[in-house]
């Protein structure tokens, strides 16, 4: 009969120990933030931009048009009235704030059309809008280096299909907006996938490859824009 209790308190014991230990690894995993966040990992690839490809970018981001800066946005030969949601707007300033990054302004001031709805902050990524600025920065720097020669190295690009991950699994996910906003970003996302997953291509390849990316980007900025 004692030996009968022994047994039964040590399995107890045991029970209550791998709870325990299964409760700190959840806590663990939930309250320990990566290595590496999808924000990081965007900074450093604008950091990552060749300082002597510096002058091609300027020269391609100098005098171009944001889509919101144009009153009414020609998607694909389709007149679009501008949408003034806050995730639009986050976007667009995502890709403003990309923009002025790549030029080299520093501390540039906001448009008042891509300030956030809360008087109480003036950043995006205070915001429950946050991963739509982030969204928007991306994009804006994927476009970037389409357009300019030699493209980055496989390095840069294994990074981003660690962000493309991140996005695609965070709208899934989301509902800080409307179904359609995110529907809209999930379809976007759909069509540059197989292409991020294919980088980085055979050099004979790149001119097409990397034109085909550009357009499916700037057709992305049109449409997530206001």
């Amino acid at each position: 009969m004692q030996n009968w209790k022994i047994a039964r308190r040590s399995n107890w014991y045991l029970i209550l120990v791998s709870t325990i230990a299964v409760v700190g690894v959840i806590a663990f995993n939930i309250l320990s933030p990566p290595l590496f966040s999808p924000p990081d990992l965007i900074h450093t690839a604008y950091e990552s931009i060749d300082p002597i490809q510096s002058n091609q970018v300027k020269a391609v981001l100098q005098n171009w048009p944001l889509p919101w800066q144009n009153s009414v946005a020609l998607i694909k030969g389709v007149e679009i009235t501008p949408t003034m949601s806050p995730a639009a707007q986050a976007f667009a300033a995502g890709l403003w704030s990309g923009q002025q990054t790549l030029l080299g302004n520093n501390n540039p001031i906001l448009p008042q059309l891509l300030s956030p709805p809360s008087l109480k902050t003036t950043s995006w990524l205070q915001t429950g809008w946050q991963r739509d600025f982030e969204l928007g920065q991306w994009v804006l720097l994927l476009w970037t280096v389409t357009q300019i020669s030699p493209p980055p190295s496989g390095i840069f690009w294994e990074k981003q299909k660690q962000i493309f991950i991140y996005f695609q699994t965070d709208f899934s996910t989301t509902n800080h907006s409307s179904a359609l906003e995110i529907q809209r970003v999930i379809s976007a996302l759909k069509f540059i996938k197989p292409l991020i997953e294919e980088v980085p291509v055979p050099a004979k390849q790149e001119p097409q490859f990397y034109d085909q990316l550009g357009r499916e980007l700037a057709f992305m900025m049109d449409n997530l824009s206001p």
